[in-house]
């Protein structure tokens, strides 16, 4: 995110090989995947850890217009059903929410306690980016993957989600004030993830009150104020290592410019993440 000069990033897709030996090495995204209309990862038929990845597990596409809608596969795995050129797109394992509806399968792979991160579309053509820490004794247990579409549908409206890889992968970096990790992923030093959805955004207005949470102390030499931002897909950039499947980059990468965001993720002070209450370091971007 830092190199790329990004305001957000969050991981995306699950990979394989699982886990990575490190950090250089490349990775096979699971899942459709494309970025600034070019489709590198199509859906998978024959998914790796069956038990948690589903088949031909939908998409979320964000067209060139930041028209966000889920794709399922068309006629071949390359293409979606719906009438929509594939664009910017990430992928999960599972949808979790339909039109307001939790729809989670029964597995017992749902309903371990775990970090998990998910994206939705909410009420308005909002996009939430969330993650959920875990796998942390008296700070956060995490949540099941059906109380986490319960969350999604009752504190954010959410019409529409997919689960997204998590676990040890479930990270969210912001650059509010300074490009940092906003959650704590429950792996340090922080995994290397197959991919990751990167927001990038034009400055709306310029912070001026030192007070402010989105204030940059300045440089002696050179003045710099930090900004608020608007977020919301407009185009993509391709980075990272390409997969060893040869269809294309790590990571999903999309360029930001219209919808609203404020700029910072909230977190709440709770003793962990079950009980169906909002759980701590729940950190969610409304965009």
């Amino acid at each position: 995110m830092s190199e790329r000069k990004a305001q957000m990033a969050i991981n995306a897709h699950f990979f394989e090989p699982w886990p990575m030996t490190n950090s250089d090495q490349a990775a096979n995204l699971v899942g459709i995947a494309a970025s600034d209309g070019q489709v590198y990862s199509p859906f998978e038929d024959n998914p790796p850890r069956p038990f948690a990845i589903h088949t031909n597990a939908p998409g979320l596409n964000l067209d060139a217009h930041n028209h966000a809608t889920i794709v399922h596969r068309g006629s071949n795995a390359f293409s979606a059903a719906e009438p929509v050129r594939l664009w910017n797109t990430v992928s999960g394992n599972e949808y979790i929410v339909s039109n307001g509806i939790n729809i989670v399968a029964h597995s017992a792979w749902n309903t371990n306690t775990n970090p998990r991160t998910a994206i939705a579309i909410a009420h308005g053509n909002h996009l939430l980016l969330v993650t959920v820490d875990g796998r942390q004794t008296n700070v956060s247990e995490g949540v099941t993957v059906p109380e986490l579409a319960d969350m999604l549908i009752r504190d954010y409206r959410a019409q529409h989600a997919l689960l997204l890889d998590g676990g040890g992968s479930t990270t969210l970096a912001m650059d509010a004030p300074v490009p940092h990790i906003v959650n704590v992923p429950a792996e340090q030093p922080p995994r290397a993830v197959g991919s990751s959805l990167a927001i990038f955004a034009r400055p709306t207005a310029v912070v001026t009150n030192p007070s402010s949470p989105f204030w940059k102390n300045p440089s002696p030499a050179t003045p710099v104020l930090y900004r608020r931002w608007r977020y919301g897909a407009d185009a993509a950039r391709e980075t990272g290592r390409a997969p060893q499947r040869g269809c294309g980059p790590r990571s999903v990468v999309a360029d930001a410019e219209r919808t609203q965001m404020e700029g910072h993720a909230p977190s709440w002070p709770m003793q962990n993440g079950r009980n169906g209450v909002r759980p701590p370091n729940a950190q969610t971007a409304s965009f």
